[in-house]
Formats: C-alpha cells, structure tokens, sequence
C-alpha cells in the first residue's frame, strides 16, 4: 500500500501563506508535467492477464456473494442487459413513468426509453440525492439514483446505478433493492460486463429467473476481477487500498480546509474522488479555476455529469439541480497515491479556499482565530486570509 500518513497535522499544512510541505522538501502543488500515479477510474479495467481458470457461472456468482456479505447478485454480460433486466422484472409497463435524475446520462436514460417506458427528470438535493419534493410526484413508482464514481446519496431511489465503478467488498450497510455496478472486464461496453447487487431477495429472484444463458458473463474474468479487490493476506487488495487513500484525502480536506465533503460510503461503491462543496459564498467558476491553477487535478461535477438536454426542459427543480452540480469539485484519488500525491490532492483546495476567504467554513470557531492570528502576524492592511462568511457573532 503506498499510503503510509497517519499522523499528519493537516490543519497547519498551509498557514499564511507559509506552507510547510515545501519547507521540508516535498512539493506544496503539482507542476504542469508532473507525473503521479493513475486514479482508480484509468486502473478498473480487468488486466488481460491473470485470469482464473477452469472457473463457471456457479462459482464466480458464490464467490461474489461471500465477498459481499452474503447479498444476492446477477452477473451480466452487459450494462444494457442489467438494466432492461430490472425494468422488466419489476413489472415496468409501456409508457409508464421512470424517475431518473435530471444529470442522469445517456446510458441510463436511453435504457429506460428502449424499454418503452417515459425517463421523468427529478431534481437532486444538496447531497445531490432524488429531491424529496419531486421524487414521487406523477405516480412514479420507481427511481434511479446515478452517482458520479461513486459518490452521492442514493436517498430514497429503487435503485442505484453505479456502473462506472465497481463495488466496495468492505462496505457493510443496508443496500437498496438493487445496485448496479460495472465489472469492467473489457473497455468496450457490450463486454465490459454487470454486476447487479440486491438488497431485496425476491426481487433478486425475479431478476435471475430472466437471466438466459447468453446473458452471461466470462467466469473465469468475473472472479478475475474479484480476486483484484479482496485482500490476499499477503497484500491489500485494490478496494482496501482505495478506501485508505480515500479516507486520508478526506480527513485532510477537512482538517485543513474545513469545506463540506460529500460521504462516499452510502451506496457500497468503490469511489473515484472525494466530493467537496463549494460554499455559498464563492462563485463555483472562480473557486474551479483556482483550484485548477494550482495544477490540482480535479474535476467539476457540472461539466462531467451535466444535466440531461431533456432535464433542461423542465422548469424549478432541474435548474436547482443545475446549481448544485455546479456547487461540486471532484478531487480524484488511485490506490497507489503516495504521501506526496495526497498533499497535492489537499493543497490545491487548501489554497483556493485560503484565498478566497472560505477556508473552515464549517468551523466558524477555527475561522475566527485564524483571522486575528493573520491581522497579527501582518498587521491590518494585509492581503492574507480574510473570510466572506460572517463571524462577527464569535467571540474568541
């Protein structure tokens, strides 16, 4: 495992304008070639080596099973299958109603109007789940949540598609009726291969009763792949990895920004990046260029999963989803991030949020002292720290 942080005062990385990364040697930001490590979306694909042998359907669907703890999966050659699957083992009629969201991609909604049935745009919430006030209105009975790599809540949706990552083997929580996740066996999509994961064993049953024998995918790939995640004994394997770089990320963008971060863990899935919001306070443009200026390889959620041409069509709630898809920065991570790749990955926000007054907008407190500590340390004219958000009500 490359990480090796557990100790690190995050919170003192950057402190006016002094940055103590640099100080001891390493890299405070990434220079324009710098070379790192992949993110875990350029590593999902399954190697053409190493492939199980003598493997069947029996074995790799009983492997999976044990590795999730038991819940009940489908293994299908191809996304497109996955989903028609659900839609007809759940009953879905012509015509009918299905809730996806209004940044829902073409996947998905191309899926549900092949099937015959009516994509019905619903807006997302500030955890960027089904908006409660849209999700069940016109008699819609069931809902897709799509994060993006992983990340955002699935609130109250039917199911979950998360076909752009594979699922988390340590995740234990309570899943949905059903997820959806990509096996990513191959780069080609009729072959990259589906895992459907159930949280209601009927429902499963029904699904696998439909399942025909040229549905299926290569076993042999399949529990390939699993091998890839689980942990060997001798090694983490690539989930265990991912969620330790994950987990260091998050704890500092928190510790030494103090912006809202966004769980990854609700849906079981293996995320790309970690989520953070961008505050009320700063203009979602500025605040990404900032960032990006710092050579800080991230991605802006309402340019990577934008609203869907038909969402735009309906009126209030895709455009409240609009705005915030815009309030997203994605900061991706690869389980083989090294001390100095997480420092990047933390850094180019740290500043950006240091110099556009928002840093600790969630801890108005550390704001406050921070504040006098930079009118002492530059006296009252300076161009350091100042926040944008009101403090005036703390007291030191």
């Amino acid at each position: 495992m490359a990480v090796t942080t557990t100790s690190v005062d995050w919170s003192t990385r950057w402190m006016g304008g002094f940055c103590v990364v640099a100080a001891v040697g390493g890299l405070p930001v990434r220079c324009a070639d710098y070379i790192a490590h992949p993110p875990l979306e350029s590593v999902l694909t399954l190697p053409p080596v190493g492939i199980w042998p003598n493997a069947d359907h029996k074995a790799a669907r009983s492997a999976w099973e044990d590795a999730l703890g038991g819940a009940p999966v489908v293994l299908l050659r191809s996304l497109a299958r996955a989903r028609e699957l659900l839609l007809l083992a759940a009953g879905v009629r012509l015509g009918e109603l299905v809730g996806v969201p209004a940044n829902g991609d073409r996947d998905l909604v191309e899926s549900v109007k092949r099937f015959g049935a009516c994509p019905a745009f619903f807006g997302l919430d500030t955890a960027l789940a089904p908006a409660a006030d849209t999700a069940r209105q016109h008699g819609i009975r069931y809902r897709w949540a799509q994060p993006f790599g992983g990340v955002g809540a699935r609130g109250d949706a039917t199911w979950v598609d998360c076909a752009d990552t594979l699922p988390n083997v340590h995740w234990q929580g309570q899943r949905p009726p059903a997820t959806l996740f990509g096996l990513h066996l191959s780069a080609g999509e009729r072959e990259t291969a589906a895992l459907l994961v159930f949280g209601d064993v009927a429902f499963a049953r029904a699904v696998h009763a439909l399942v025909a024998d040229d549905d299926l995918p290569d076993p042999s790939r399949a529990l390939a792949q699993l091998r890839r995640l689980l942990d060997d004994g001798a090694a983490s394997g690539l989930a265990r990895e991912q969620q330790a770089v994950l987990s260091e990320t998050s704890r500092g963008l928190l510790d030494a920004a103090g912006l809202e971060l966004l769980a990854a863990s609700e849906n079981g899935a293996l995320a790309h990046h970690v989520a953070v919001r961008i505050p009320d306070e700063s203009d979602p443009a500025t605040f990404y260029a900032y960032v990006k200026a710092e050579q800080t390889p991230v991605r802006w959620l309402t340019t990577e999963r934008p609203l869907h041409y038909a969402a735009v069509r309906e009126p209030g709630r895709c455009a409240t989803a609009a705005t915030e898809l815009a309030r997203w920065i994605l900061v991706p991570v690869g389980p083989a991030y090294t001390d100095e790749e997480i420092n990047h990955a933390v850094l180019g926000i740290v500043k950006a949020a240091e110099y556009l007054g928002v840093r600790w907008r969630t801890d108005l407190a550390r704001a406050v002292d921070y504040a006098a500590m930079m009118d002492e340390l530059y006296g009252p004219g300076h161009d350091a720290y100042r926040p944008v958000f009101p403090i005036a009500t703390l007291v030191r």
